[in-house]
């Protein structure tokens, strides 16, 4: 005979494990707010600056040489591509 109570106990488990990891990714992130712009490029080695590169290419390797605590980069398109 099969028990209504093991029924209740796996359904409570199915229903909890989504809800358990829907909240586990909202946690704070660590974004920083305390940030600042240099105000110019950051210099990066080898020098890309001014280098048309197509958006098909594998991940360019570079090392950025300008001192900082901790870097965070955004590319920015210069001018839309047609």
């Amino acid at each position: 005979m099969i028990n209504i109570n093991s029924y209740k106990s796996c359904a409570v488990w199915i229903l909890l494990i989504p809800i358990i990891y829907l909240f586990s990714g909202c946690a704070k992130s660590d974004k920083q707010t305390d940030v600042s712009s240099l105000g110019k490029p950051a210099d990066i080695e080898p020098d890309y600056s001014g280098t048309v590169i197509p958006p098909n290419i594998a991940p360019l390797n570079f090392v950025i040489k300008t001192p900082a605590k901790n870097i965070s980069y955004k590319f920015i398109p210069t001018k839309e591509i047609q």
